[in-house]
């Protein structure tokens, strides 16, 4: 991180590269007619996705977004402030999406699945 000069703020550079691929692939599967199962998923997360933009997050895609959000809840609990019911149903729909989208990944880097086009 001192390499990089994000001690304090910042991402990794390889973490940036990952979230940017995912996301990438988030878009070819939210506009390929074959990813039912995806397209039913992001349904649900397209509307956190919205929320959390409106409350001001500085996120530039989904991928960022979403573990960012992730992030935070998790810091929280470290803190130990009480998580409503409702953030953490939010936590378990971001990270239902993000799997799904990090299993697609891997199969499309092991060369088991093809990218949508």
């Amino acid at each position: 991180m001192e390499e990089e000069e994000i001690e304090e703020r910042g991402h990794l550079q390889h973490v940036v590269n990952l979230s940017n691929d995912l996301f990438q692939l988030h878009l070819r599967l939210i506009n390929s007619p074959d990813e039912g199962d995806y397209h039913q998923l992001y349904q649900s997360g397209a509307l956190l996705e919205a929320e959390l933009r409106q409350k001001g997050s500085e996120e530039d895609n989904l991928v960022s977004l979403f573990l960012a959000a992730i992030y935070g809840v998790w810091l929280l609990g470290l803190k130990k402030v009480q998580i409503s019911d409702d953030t953490r149903q939010a936590v378990e729909q971001m990270s239902s999406l993000l799997a799904l989208l990090s299993k697609y990944y891997a199969q499309v880097e092991a060369g088991e699945k093809e990218l949508p086009e």
